[in-house]
């Protein structure tokens, strides 16, 4: 029961990707509320696959959006798929990715955004707390780099890219460490300042310890 800010993923999707994805054909798979697909701007068309009854009735109600429950529905193939904190609730990944793949134009791309099974916090076996605020969703499988490369490699993506990237910074961790829960992010922001939290983000970099992987692969 413990309320928490959300980041705002979207906005930072969005200054990210959208100048690649002008006039483009772009298909959100899991997408929610559809959000990010709303953000976007200047691209071709916007598609989602979604299974939430009520995410399907309120995206209906936006008319640039099509949204189906399966990928299979749709006739055309896409330019870029994205699924952004949805694969590691999936079962039968490789499977889903290699659908995926039939659905992409050729060169087209696919972009994952999953939380890193070497999370900083994760490596410390006494953080029981952590784990079980991690865990209590249905996750399947938290992946690392190697083992999204190979997933992609065996669903017949090439030239994958992971991304290391921190999506809650020092004064999230600090929360953890003083008081065991979420929410530091906010409590603590006004003590530290952004060169503080840069260089501890970057440390995590490069240690690989991220929160989140982000990859970028080919067909």
């Amino acid at each position: 029961n413990i309320i928490t800010k959300y980041l705002d993923d979207n906005v930072r999707r969005k200054a990210k990707y959208n100048k690649y994805l002008i006039g483009k054909d772009i298909l959100d798979f899991g997408c929610g509320w559809g959000n990010f697909l709303q953000n976007l701007r200047g691209v071709k068309s916007k598609s989602a696959v979604e299974v939430g009854k009520n995410f399907i009735k309120f995206l209906k109600t936006k008319k640039q959006i099509i949204v189906k429950e399966k990928i299979s529905d749709f006739r055309k193939n896409f330019d870029y798929i994205t699924l952004f904190h949805v694969l590691h609730y999936l079962p039968n990944q490789i499977e889903i990715l290699k659908n995926l793949k039939k659905k992409l134009k050729k060169r087209g791309k696919i972009i994952i955004e999953v939380p890193n099974a070497k999370d900083f916090l994760l490596s410390f076996d006494e953080f029981k707390d952590f784990k079980n605020f991690t865990f209590s969703k249905e996750q399947l499988i938290l992946h690392t780099e190697r083992s999204l490369k190979i997933f992609l490699k065996k669903a017949g993506f090439k030239k994958i890219k992971v991304e290391f990237y921190q999506r809650y910074n020092f004064c999230n961790h600090l929360g953890w460490f003083l008081s065991k829960k979420p929410g530091g992010h906010s409590i603590f922001k006004k003590f530290f300042d952004i060169k503080l939290n840069k260089a501890y983000i970057d440390f995590l970099k490069k240690k690989k310890m991220t929160d989140t992987l982000i990859v970028i692969a080919e067909k």
